[in-house]
């Protein structure tokens, strides 16, 4: 085992010449039905933590692409966490090594000869390059026996597929994904509603070309991106309690979920249910408040690890928006909109908000109680703990 972490197996095998050139990676075509068994070398090494993410089930040709962009994000920030676009040849090299390709299959010097001239002597590889990278690498790895079309199939299947399971079960990537997946809770509704006036103010002031314009969609995602990473730098979210990697990461997901399914939760299909209407063109405001919410859950679940306490989806949002409260992005946005400081365009979240998640939470926790007991026959007690947070916020309130 190398010291990253990750078993490489040890089958060497010469690397055959560079094969004809493929136009494009064909995903839909190669893996829009079709089902595999996960491959992974070091299994044994590790049997109770590892838990395969992909045995027994199919994927589709979006959530292919989308395990590939997540492989392609982790290596452009390994080492540098502000470079979430990049893919330069050395991080592509360790990928490849990562993936068991690298030696035993291709030599340093052919993925070098593949890496400048898919990337056309340009220092720096973007995703889509990359795609394009990938069906070469494959159709060298497999050439002489395999169709190119099975052998870009079998490349992914045997290779990055496993290398993403590996990079799931040994960092931190497994728990964001976890996160990124969970349901928002009715009671994250409750404080969302209770500050969406300063946060629509915040989104409008950011994001203006989102609400009217006439530039080109990849022209607005582009400005959208650039901004929403100043904004969190300013409020101090990122990079203080969240690395730009994961912050991307964050971003890439809220961009690529429909708006019914953001909450993850069938009962909440809209997130700004106070609203007439959802605002924007692609990054509305139902995804800025949702990008918000996953990062509070995905932040603080590693910045509370050492507290003897499990807090809530509910406790970290509102951890988060006092945090954004205090910061010096809300003290130039009161400047630059000439707004004063006042309960109406403050972040934290009202006593009696918080009086009505708690009650939630009651009635949730009965709730469950209750259908435990009728399908387990158990007697089940529910408690209600009134947390430090909720008090030590009481003394903030205006």
């Amino acid at each position: 085992m190398d010291n990253d972490g990750f078993n490489r197996s040890s089958q060497p095998r010469p690397g055959p010449k560079i094969g004809n050139k493929i136009d494009e990676i064909k995903t839909q075509q190669e893996f829009g039905n079709r089902s595999y068994q996960q491959q992974r070398s070091d299994a044994s090494d590790s049997p109770k933590r590892y838990t395969a993410s992909f045995k027994n089930k199919k994927l589709g040709a979006d959530e292919v692409k989308t395990r590939l962009k997540k492989i392609f994000q982790f290596y452009t920030t390994f080492g540098d966490r502000c470079n979430t676009s990049n893919l330069k040849s050395n991080k592509f090299h360790k990928m490849m090594s990562d993936a068991n390709i690298r030696e035993q299959y291709v030599s340093v010097k052919d993925l070098d000869l593949l890496f400048v001239a898919e990337n056309k002597h340009k220092p720096n590889m973007d995703f889509n390059t990359f795609l394009q990278l990938l069906v070469k690498v494959a159709e060298y790895r497999y050439e002489n026996t395999l169709p190119n079309r099975e052998a870009l199939e079998r490349f992914i299947k045997e290779h990055m597929l496993p290398l993403y399971d590996n990079i799931y079960q040994h960092t931190d990537l497994g728990i964001e994904e976890s996160s990124l997946k969970e349901p928002i809770k009715e009671n994250v509704i409750l404080i969302l509603k209770a500050v969406h006036g300063p946060l629509l103010k915040i989104y409008t002031i950011y994001f203006p070309w989102e609400i009217r314009t006439s530039q080109e969609p990849n022209v607005v995602k582009q400005r959208t991106e650039q901004a929403l990473f100043g904004l969190l730098k300013e409020f101090d979210v990122c990079p203080s309690i969240m690395t730009k990697g994961a912050a991307f990461m964050v971003w890439t997901e809220v961009m690529e979920t429909p708006v019914r399914e953001l909450s993850r939760n069938p009962r909440i299909e809209n997130m700004v249910p106070f609203l007439e209407k959802d605002i924007g063109i692609q990054f509305t405001f139902s995804k800025f408040c949702t990008l918000l919410i996953r990062i509070a859950s995905i932040a603080y679940e590693e910045h509370l690890r050492t507290v003897n306490k499990e807090f809530s989806q509910a406790e970290k949002f509102a951890l988060l928006l006092e945090r954004m409260d205090l910061s010096i992005g809300m003290m130039s946005f009161e400047k630059k909109t000439h707004v004063t400081h006042n309960s109406k365009m403050s972040l934290l979240v009202p006593k009696n908000v918080i009086e009505q998640v708690i009650h939630l939470d009651v009635l949730i926790l009965t709730s469950l109680s209750n259908r435990q007991q009728r399908e387990n026959g158990i007697e089940m007690e529910t408690q209600c703990m009134h947390h430090t947070w909720l008090m030590q916020m009481e003394i903030n309130l205006p």
